[in-house]
């Protein structure tokens, strides 16, 4: 099963544009996870200034079952979670991430990270 303290990833982006995240999921051997029974969330909250943690709740969600994250590849543990512009229009700053995964009655979050959004001349 993939390893609960997950693994650190961060990045930045623009405020309003389109982002995939591309991510394979692996176990704590480097071997893929199968998602073929998997529930998986991502959630961006504002980022506690002092560390790489969350501050208040979810201010953006992507699920399975909501279109937002798409499994590419069971077997090989891939997954992307596509953010729409207008999923961070408003946004500007440092923001927390988080993916969660849960197979059976296991769950693991796997990727965390600071994000920080740049506000978006045009």
């Amino acid at each position: 099963m993939a390893s609960s303290i997950g693994t650190q990833a961060d990045f930045s982006m623009h405020s309003g544009d389109t982002r995939r995240l591309e991510i394979t999921i692996v176990d704590e051997n480097s071997a893929a996870v199968n998602l073929s029974t998997a529930t998986i969330t991502w959630a961006l909250s504002k980022k506690d200034s002092a560390s790489v943690a969350p501050k208040g709740s979810a201010l953006l969600t992507k699920t399975l079952a909501n279109g937002g994250i798409t499994i590419v590849s069971a077997a090989a543990g891939r997954c992307d979670v596509d953010l729409a512009s207008s999923d961070t229009v408003t946004f500007s700053g440092d923001y927390y991430h988080e993916l969660e995964l849960t197979i059976l009655a296991t769950v693991s979050t796997v990727l965390y990270g600071a994000v920080t959004i740049i506000k978006d001349l045009i």
